[in-house]
């Protein structure tokens, strides 16, 4: 699946991201790990046409769903069994991005969360495109 190499290559950004001496580095994984969870579920939509066959699922349709992110999550779970778990840790550090990407407070994103975060995205692709990731410390 040639598709999913910079899904790879994503999470293998994150990893040196992290080993950097970069007093924001958590905020730029944090953007790059969400980042990487939406295109993995545009790069599943588009490229399972068995679950999501074309002309229903047209470039019109995809940027309809993809206009908000549970329309998006709503139609992969219809599909994928996801566990809840993954999908509301999703959600909640998606809604953490949006803080300091759409709103006036800054918020902290600590070791705790990347590590959180990594591991969702990092279940998420293995479900969707069977990739397998090394844990992280």
């Amino acid at each position: 699946m040639p598709w999913t190499l910079g899904l790879v290559e994503a999470m293998g950004a994150v990893e040196l991201i992290d080993r950097l001496n970069l007093e924001t580095k958590n905020r730029i994984i944090l953007i790059l790990l969400d980042s990487n969870f939406e295109i993995a579920l545009k790069e599943f939509i588009v490229h399972r046409s068995d679950l999501f066959p074309f002309p229903k699922y047209n470039d019109a349709k995809i940027a309809e769903i993809f206009s908000k992110r549970h329309l998006v999550l709503n139609e992969i779970k219809s599909r994928v069994d996801i566990p809840k778990e993954l999908i509301e840790k999703a959600k909640h550090y998606y809604g953490l991005r949006n803080k300091f990407i759409h709103e006036r407070a800054t918020v902290d994103v600590t070791d705790r969360d990347i590590k959180n975060y990594r591991a969702v995205v990092a279940k998420t692709l293995n479900i969707l495109f069977d990739l397998n990731f090394p844990k992280s410390a």
